[in-house]
C-alpha cells in the first residue's frame, strides 16, 4: 500500500455545464484554466445523451479494455476521480432506463440537460502517476 497526505486544501472550482457541451473535454480545460496539478473530483451529477467509457476486459496480468457507448436518456448518478500531475483519472456512474452501468470516463461523453461538477484543489500535494508492472499507473510522490 501507498498513502500520501495531500495537505491543506486550496480552491474550490464548481463547473456547470450545458447541453451538448462534452464532460470530459470541459473538465480538462477547467484543470488548463486553474492550473489545477492535484486535486479530486469530490461532486458530478447530471444528465446525457452519450456516454463513452471504458471497462476492464480480463483478469489477466496484463490487462485489456473494453470500449463503450451508450446513448439515449441517460442520468449520471455519480462522477469522481483524481486530478494527479494535471491529469485526470475520472470514473462515472450512470443509469438509463435499462441499464446501470459505469466505468472510465472518456472523451465524447455529451451533456443533454446539465451537469454540475465540483473540483478540491490540492496545491501541495506535489504527486505524479509512474507505471507499474502490469501497465497501470500509480500514485507516487514527485
Amino acid at each position: 500500500m501507498r498513502s500520501y497526505e495531500a495537505g491543506e486544501a486550496g480552491r474550490s472550482i464548481l463547473i456547470y455545464l450545458e447541453k451538448g457541451e462534452a464532460i470530459l473535454e470541459s473538465i480538462e480545460k477547467a484543470i488548463e484554466k486553474y492550473g489545477i496539478r492535484d486535486g479530486m473530483i469530490v461532486s458530478g451529477i447530471g444528465s446525457a445523451n452519450k456516454v463513452c467509457y471504458h471497462r476492464i476486459g480480463n483478469t489477466e496480468d496484463m490487462p485489456t479494455n473494453e470500449y463503450i457507448t451508450v446513448e439515449g436518456p441517460i442520468e449520471v448518478t455519480a462522477l469522481q476521480g483524481l486530478i494527479i500531475d494535471g491529469q485526470a483519472h475520472l470514473h462515472i456512474t450512470c443509469c438509463s432506463r435499462d441499464q446501470t452501468f459505469g466505468g472510465h470516463l472518456e472523451h465524447g461523453t455529451v451533456v443533454q440537460y446539465l451537469a454540475e461538477i465540483a473540483i478540491q484543489e490540492y496545491p501541495n500535494a506535489e504527486l505524479t502517476r509512474r507505471l507499474g508492472e502490469f501497465g497501470i499507473s500509480y500514485i507516487d510522490r514527485k
